[in-house]
C-alpha cells in the first residue's frame, strides 16, 4: 500500500517576489522533521511507495524548480518530482529523465548516484486548460513508479530566473547540504563572492563551509561533505552574519606518499581554508577541524597535522 504524507501550503514556507535582487521562491519545502540526516540537516527518506504531496502549487507557463536529492545506490529510473497540471498531463524529474519531453540525464562517474543540487527550467506543455490556476507537486514516488531517495529541499520558482540570481540559491544550497557544484564561483545571498572558483580550482573537491546568511534563513555551524571518501568535518564555534569559511581539497587519494629530501610520508589529499568577508574573522571566530582518521591506510596514532599559509 503507498503511503503518503500530504501537507498543507499553510504548514509551509511560501514566499512572494523578489526584492533587492534577491530571488524568492512562491513555493519553498524544507524538511524539518527528517528521519535521515544530509549535513546535519533534517531530510526525508522516501521509499516503498512513500510520497510528499503538496496542493495548490500556483500554476504558471514558465517555471524553475531547484531540489536536494540523493539518489540511494540505485542505477534505475526513479521519480524524484512530479508537477500534476491535470489527470493526463504531467512533468518533472526522474534520476534518469526530465518528465514531458523525456531528455536524458547525463551523469559523471562522481555524481552518480551521489548529492544533487538540481535546477530545471522548463515550459508547460501546449494544451492545457487556459483557465487553470494551480496544480499538484508530488516528492518521490508517484502512481507509476516507486522510488528510493532521500530529499531535503524544494523551490519553486515562478519563470526562468537569470543566472546569476539562481547561482545564489545554488549557492546557499550547496553550504548548506554538503555538496560541491560545478566549475563555478560560490555567492552568498547578495551576490557576494564567498569561493572563487578561479583562485580554488585545484581545491574544487568535497566543498563545505560553515557561516550564516539571513538572505535564506542559513544557519550553519559545522559541515561535512556528502561525497564518498569525506574525512573532513568543519566546525565555528559563534558565526557572523554574512562571513564564511569553506574548505575543499585537491582531488587526492587517501593513501601515503614519501617525501624524498625528508623522508616523511604525507597524504595524497589536501586541503585549502578559504575565509570570506571581513579582516578580522581570525580574531573573532575559532574554527576546527574533526579527521575521520577510520579511512586512511595503516596506523593513524602518530599523524600531524600541518598547516600552512
Amino acid at each position: 500500500m503507498n503511503k503518503k504524507y500530504s501537507i498543507s501550503l499553510f504548514t509551509m514556507l511560501f514566499l512572494l517576489g523578489i526584492a533587492q535582487a534577491q530571488l524568492r521562491p512562491v513555493f519553498w519545502w524544507q524538511c524539518d522533521s527528517g528521519n535521515v540526516s544530509y549535513n546535519f540537516n533534517s531530510a526525508r527518506l522516501l521509499s516503498n511507495g512513500q510520497s510528499i504531496v503538496f496542493d495548490s502549487i500556483p500554476y504558471y507557463d514558465e517555471y524553475t524548480v531547484i531540489v536536494v536529492y540523493h539518489s540511494m545506490g540505485e542505477e534505475s529510473e526513479m521519480p524524484v518530482w512530479q508537477l500534476s497540471f491535470n489527470d493526463s498531463v504531467r512533468c518533472g524529474l526522474t534520476t534518469r529523465n526530465i518528465l514531458h519531453n523525456q531528455t536524458s540525464i547525463q551523469y559523471s562517474s562522481d555524481n552518480r548516484p551521489g548529492p544533487i543540487i538540481n535546477t530545471l527550467q522548463q515550459t508547460a506543455p501546449d494544451g492545457l486548460d487556459s483557465t487553470q490556476s494551480h496544480c499538484r507537486l508530488t516528492l518521490g514516488s508517484t502512481t507509476e513508479q516507486s522510488t528510493h531517495i532521500k530529499v531535503a529541499e524544494i523551490m519553486y520558482f515562478e519563470g526562468k530566473p537569470a543566472m546569476g540570481l539562481l547561482r545564489r540559491v545554488q549557492s546557499y544550497l550547496a553550504i548548506k547540504y554538503g555538496v560541491t557544484l560545478g566549475p563555478i564561483n560560490y555567492t552568498d545571498g547578495y551576490g557576494n563572492i564567498v569561493w572563487r572558483y578561479k583562485d580554488n580550482m585545484p581545491f574544487h573537491n568535497r566543498i563545505i563551509g560553515v557561516g550564516t546568511d539571513s538572505t535564506y534563513n542559513l544557519v550553519q555551524p559545522k559541515s561535512i561533505s556528502e561525497c564518498d571518501s569525506s574525512i573532513i568535518t568543519l566546525y565555528a564555534d559563534s558565526l557572523i552574519e554574512g562571513r564564511f569559511c569553506l574548505l575543499g581539497d585537491n582531488g587526492g587519494a587517501l593513501a601515503y606518499a614519501t617525501d624524498s629530501l625528508l623522508g616523511i610520508e604525507y597524504l595524497y589529499r589536501m586541503w585549502k581554508v578559504n575565509q570570506a568577508l571581513g579582516t578580522n574573522v581570525w580574531d573573532t571566530i575559532r574554527y576546527g577541524i574533526a579527521i575521520d582518521t577510520t579511512l586512511l591506510p595503516g596506523n593513524s596514532d602518530s599523524l600531524v597535522l600541518m598547516v600552512g599559509d
